[in-house]
This record gives C-alpha cells, sequence and structure tokens, in this order.
C-alpha cells in the first residue's frame, strides 16, 4: 500500500520539471497544516488543560529526535534557485518578499 500511494502521487509529483507545477500540491498540504492546527488549538481549548501544566520547551530525546525536520522546514534554499528563476520581473526585492512571505508563513503554521 505505501509503495503504491508513493508511486501514484510522490512520483508524478517529484518529477515536476518546473517547480511552479507544485503549487497546487502545496496549497493542499498547507490547508491540511492548518486543518491539523485548528483541529489541535479546538481540542486544547474544548478540553480546557490548564496551561501552566504545558511546559513551554521540552528537552528530551524525542526533542532532539525533530530537531532535523524542523531545522530542514526552513532549509529551503535547496529550491531557492528554481523558485528565482521561475519569479516574474526578477529582482533581489520581489525575491526578499517571496523568502519573507514564505518563511512567516511556516512560522505563523509551527
Amino acid at each position: 500500500m505505501c509503495i503504491r500511494d508513493r508511486c501514484l502521487f510522490m512520483l508524478p509529483l517529484s518529477l515536476a520539471k518546473e517547480i511552479n507545477t507544485l503549487r497546487y500540491a502545496s496549497l493542499v498540504g498547507m490547508a491540511a497544516t492548518i486543518f491539523l492546527v485548528i483541529a489541535v488549538t479546538a481540542h486544547a481549548v474544548e478540553d480546557e488543560a490548564p496551561i501552566s501544566n504545558i511546559p513551554i520547551v521540552k528537552f528530551e530525546l524525542s526533542t532532539i529526535m525533530a530537531l532535523p525536520i524542523i531545522i530542514f522546514s526552513y532549509c529551503c534554499q535547496t529550491n531557492s534557485f528554481e523558485i528565482y528563476a521561475e519569479l516574474k520581473d526578477r529582482s533581489v526585492n520581489k525575491m526578499t518578499i517571496t523568502t519573507l512571505v514564505s518563511m512567516g508563513t511556516c512560522t505563523i503554521i509551527y
């Protein structure tokens, strides 16, 4: 099942010649992430868990194991050249705005 799903969904996405073709898949992924954030927040509010019991920072082995995922989510330099090449009216200012919007979106969602 896992291999079939990867062949049906992930393989066509990884074969795209332009990064612009991934915009709809990215929107679906972003919508799913936003839905998850809203669902978790609504569940926390519904249960009325006291905020004083929730640690702000937790240093455990699982936190350290999640660190590469968090770092990679902000490391978009692998795609930055392709994004710059596909910008209309390329300029440093436009690339700066694109970077700020994408990093701001990631920060808000995470």
